[in-house]
C-alpha cells in the first residue's frame, strides 16, 4: 500500500478535502478485503487444498451443494461475508464480526478455525497458505493485488490519459472532484478487466 499524510487522515475529515476549491468525492472498490481475499483462494485450491470435496453446509444459505469457493464468492458478491460470520459464530453485531473474521484471516494458521467454520475448503485453503508463506504474507498478497487494480492500473491509466483529472489515492480508492467521478468509476471498473 501507498502511504501518505492523506492516506493517514481519518475516514471523518476526508469529505472536506477540496483541489482548487473543489470538494472531493471518494470511489472505492466495495467489500475490497474479502474480494481479494476471495480471488486468492480461488487462485490457490488446486494447489492447497482438494477441490472436489464441497461444501456440506454454510449458515443461512441454500446453496450448500455447491463448492466452497462458489459459496464464498457468492458471499462476497452478495456482500454477506461478515453476516455469515456473525450468524455461525452468535456474535452480537456485524462490527464484532467483521474484526473477528479478519482476526482468523490475518492471524497464525491457529486463528482460522473459526473461518473454516464457516467456510471448511475455504479454510483449509487459507491455513495452507499460510503455512506454506507465513501468516504475513495473506494480508500482504490481497495489498499487492489490490496495489495493482488501484495504483497500476486504475491511477496509472488516470495519470496518462487523463492528466487534467485531480486525483488522490487512498488504499482502495480514487478521490476526485464531483465532475470526473464517471470518468473515475469507469476507469476503475475497467481495471478489473482480466482480474483476478
Amino acid at each position: 500500500r501507498f502511504h501518505s499524510n492523506i492516506t493517514r487522515l481519518c475516514r471523518e475529515l476526508r469529505p472536506h478535502l477540496m483541489i482548487g476549491g473543489e470538494p472531493l468525492v471518494e470511489i472505492d472498490i466495495v467489500g475490497s478485503q474479502t474480494l481479494f481475499l476471495a480471488a486468492l483462494l480461488a487462485k490457490n485450491l488446486s494447489t492447497i487444498s482438494n477441490n472436489s470435496s464441497p461444501l456440506s453446509s454454510s449458515p443461512s444459505s441454500s446453496s450448500s451443494s455447491l463448492p466452497y469457493d462458489s459459496v464464498f464468492t457468492l458471499n462476497v458478491m452478495h456482500g454477506r461475508v461478515y453476516e455469515e460470520f456473525q450468524i455461525a459464530h452468535d456474535l452480537p453485531s456485524r462490527d464484532v464480526a467483521k474484526d473477528e473474521f479478519f482476526h482468523a484471516v490475518y492471524g497464525s494458521p491457529k486463528n482460522t478455525k473459526r473461518f473454516r467454520q464457516v467456510w471448511p475448503q475455504a479454510g483449509m485453503t487459507l491455513a495452507g497458505l499460510k503455512r506454506e508463506h507465513g501468516y504475513k504474507w495473506v494480508p500482504q498478497e490481497m495489498q499487492r493485488r489490490e496495489a495493482g487494480i488501484v495504483l497500476r492500473k486504475a491511477a496509472e491509466t488516470l495519470r496518462t490519459t487523463y492528466p487534467e483529472i485531480p486525483m488522490v489515492t487512498v488504499h482502495d480508492s480514487i478521490m476526485t472532484t464531483p465532475e470526473h467521478v464517471e470518468t473515475v468509476r469507469r476507469v476503475m471498473s475497467e481495471a478489473f478487466e482480466g482480474f483476478p
